[in-house]
């Protein structure tokens, strides 16, 4: 599906939509699991998306977040592209979505 954006442009999935194809891996602060984005009308790409688990007091979620946003802001050909943030209430935990590399 044609979603308008080029390959430059930055894209940002909604963390607590994305469907959970197979879990990647276990690290010390979480699970990451092989997702894919729904947000553009079903556009399907695919993420890595990073589980951690964190309980956050209610003031707290949305400067957290927008922190992580400002953190992985950056583009270089280097380091995994950043696809977005969120706060899971529900599983206590903040989703990070990191462009999949498949190795």
């Amino acid at each position: 599906a044609d979603t308008g954006l080029t390959l430059e442009e930055a894209w940002e999935v909604d963390c607590l939509q994305a469907g959970r194809q197979e879990k990647l891996g276990k690290g010390s602060s979480g699970d990451v699991w092989l997702s894919i984005e729904t947000s553009y009308a079903g556009s399907g790409r695919r993420f890595a998306l990073k589980i951690v688990p964190i309980t956050l007091k209610p003031a707290d979620i949305v400067p957290v977040v927008d922190q992580l946003r400002d953190l992985y802001s950056s583009r270089h050909p280097n380091v995994t592209a950043f696809h977005g943030a969120a706060y899971d209430g529900e599983q206590c935990s903040i989703c990070i979505a990191f462009e999949y590399m498949d190795l």
